[in-house]
C-alpha cells in the first residue's frame, strides 16, 4: 500500500512514517463511509417497510400473557427495552415469575436474572403460579427437591404442584441466575449470558425474552449512581439491538410520594431511565395505601411508550398462588380474588 502511495503522490511528496499511515487511515474512514452510504441507498422505503412487515410477521413478539396488557403493547417485542417500577412489596418479582412462565408457553428463550431472591424462593413460585397451589405449601413440601407426583398418592394439589415441578424442570430454554449461586453477578457478566444465550435463539429462530431483577441491586458505586444507571441503561437499549433480545428491567422508586399513586418520574434516577427505555411501566396495589381499595386488585400503568399507546390495566393480585391474572370480561374479581378481600392480610411480595 506505501509503494502505491508514493507512485500516486511521488515520493518527494510523501514522507515516510506517520504521513504515509495517515493516508491510509483516510483511506480507510473514506472506504467505510462509502460502504455506508451504499448500504443506505440500496435499500429504498418500500423495501425497508417490508422487511419491517416480514419481521412483525416472523414470531419476534414474546407475548406478556395478559391479554389487556397485550392490546396496548401487542407483546414484548425484540429489540427493545421495558423498565416495571414499583416500590417494595407491590409486585415486581411475583409479576416477573408469572411473565417468565408466560413466555415459556410461547417455547422462547427466557433468560432470569433474579439478583434479590433465591434459586428456592424463584422456582417455588413458579411452581405455585403454574399449578395454583399455594406458594406455602409448595415451599413447605420441598417441591423443588424433585418430587414425583407418585409421591403424593392422598392430596391431589401436591400431585399438581409435583407435575408442574417437572413441567418446569424439563424446560431446557430456561435460564435462571439466582443471588445463591456461586457465579460472577457483575453486569459485564450479565451481559456475556445475555450475548450467548442470544446466539442459541438466532439458531433456533426462536424469541428472547430477558429479565433482571431488579436495576440498582446491579449499581456498584452508589456515590455516582446517576451515571452508573445511565451506563447501564444505556448499555442495556444498545445490546436489546444487537441481540434481538426483548429486556425487562425492574427498578425501585424514590422513597418520595410513598402514599401516592407512582409515576415514571418517581424512579430512581428517572431521568436516564426515561432517555433509554422503550416502555415504562408502573405497578401501583390501592391497597397498600388504602384500606379500603379491593385487596385483589393490581394496576399496571404502561405510562410511557415510544411506539403505542398508554393506559392502565386492571390484573387480579393472587399472592398466595404466586399469581396475576386477567380480570374477567365485566371486569369484576374472580371467586378467588373475592376471598382475598375477606382476609385480613395478604402475603409480602417484592
Amino acid at each position: 500500500a506505501k509503494e502505491i502511495i508514493k507512485n500516486n503522490f511521488g515520493e518527494e511528496n510523501v514522507r515516510e512514517g506517520n504521513d504515509i499511515d495517515k493516508i491510509l487511515n483516510d483511506i480507510n474512514v473514506i472506504s467505510e463511509v462509502a460502504a455506508s452510504a451504499k448500504e443506505v441507498v440500496m435499500e429504498t422505503p418500500r423495501q425497508k417497510m417490508q422487511r419491517i412487515r416480514e419481521s412483525a410477521s416472523s414470531g419476534t413478539l414474546v407475548k406478556t400473557g395478559f391479554k389487556d396488557i397485550d392490546d396496548i403493547l401487542r407483546g414484548f417485542e425484540e429489540g427493545r427495552l421495558y423498565v416495571i417500577g414499583a416500590r417494595p412489596k407491590v409486585g415486581k418479582s411475583l409479576l416477573t415469575t408469572n411473565l417468565v412462565l408466560n413466555a415459556m408457553e410461547q417455547g422462547a428463550w427466557v433468560l432470569l436474572f433474579s439478583l434479590e431472591m433465591m434459586n428456592k424462593e424463584v422456582l417455588s413460585r413458579m411452581i405455585s403460579a403454574h399449578s395454583m397451589v399455594s406458594v406455602s405449601k409448595v415451599w413447605g413440601e420441598g417441591m423443588v427437591s424433585n418430587k414425583l407426583p407418585s409421591d403424593f398418592p392422598g392430596d391431589p394439589e401436591l400431585r399438581e404442584a409435583a407435575e408442574s415441578e417437572q413441567a418446569i424442570s424439563a424446560y431446557d430454554r430456561l435460564i435462571l441466575v439466582s443471588r445463591d449461586d456461586n457465579d460472577d453477578m457483575s453486569f459485564p457478566s450479565i451481559t456475556a449470558r445475555i450475548n450467548k444465550v442470544a446466539q442459541l435463539a438466532k439458531s433456533e429462530n426462536r424469541t428472547m425474552l430477558v429479565i433482571i431483577d431488579y436495576l440498582q441491586l446491579l449499581v456498584e458505586d452508589k456515590s455516582n449512581s446517576n451515571a452508573e444507571v445511565s451506563q447501564i441503561t444505556s448499555t442495556l437499549k444498545k445490546l436489546a439491538l444487537a441481540s434481538g433480545a426483548a429486556i425487562v428491567l425492574n427498578s425501585q422508586l424514590n422513597r418520595s410520594g410513598a402514599d401516592t399513586e407512582p409515576h415514571s418520574w418517581m424512579l430512581r434516577d428517572s431521568g436516564a431511565i426515561e432517555q433509554d427505555a422503550d416502555v415504562v411501566m408502573m405497578l401501583d396495589r390501592p391497597a397498600t395505601r388504602d384500606p379500603e381499595a379491593p385487596q385483589h386488585l393490581m394496576v399496571v400503568n404502561v405510562e410511557l411508550s415510544r411506539y403505542s399507546q398508554s393506559g392502565k390495566v386492571n390484573l387480579e393480585y393472587l399472592p398466595d398462588f404466586g399469581a396475576l391474572s386477567d380480570m374477567d370480561d365485566s371486569n369484576n374479581m374472580s371467586t378467588r380474588a373475592q376471598d382475598y378481600d375477606d382476609d385480613e392480610e395478604l402475603p409480602d411480595d417484592d
